[in-house]
């Protein structure tokens, strides 16, 4: 992170509007970048989650080094800029 923390990278997949990071390697807490992505699901070969819903939307976080709660609210400014980028004008 921009605050010189460093850490494993973990991922956990969000199925209606929840996750859950102790299902994979969970976080070791302190500076976060957290990274969120959305995809219709509607797979190929080509794209395995599908098409994107919105742009990749990240924020920093200080988080902390015990089990927590991090609700994280996605703009919907994320899903505007895709279409500008899907649809240019």
């Amino acid at each position: 992170s921009s605050k010189g923390a460093s850490g494993p990278g973990g991922s956990a997949p969000i199925k209606a509007g929840t996750y859950d990071t102790g299902k994979t390697q969970g976080v070791v807490g302190g500076a976060t970048v957290i990274r969120v992505e959305g995809f219709d699901g509607k797979t190929t070969p080509d794209k395995p989650y599908g098409d994107p819903i919105f742009m990749p939307y990240s924020i920093e976080a200080d988080l902390p080094k015990s089990k927590t709660t991090q609700d994280i609210d996605v703009p919907g400014s994320a899903a505007e800029k895709l279409s500008k980028v899907s649809d240019p004008a």
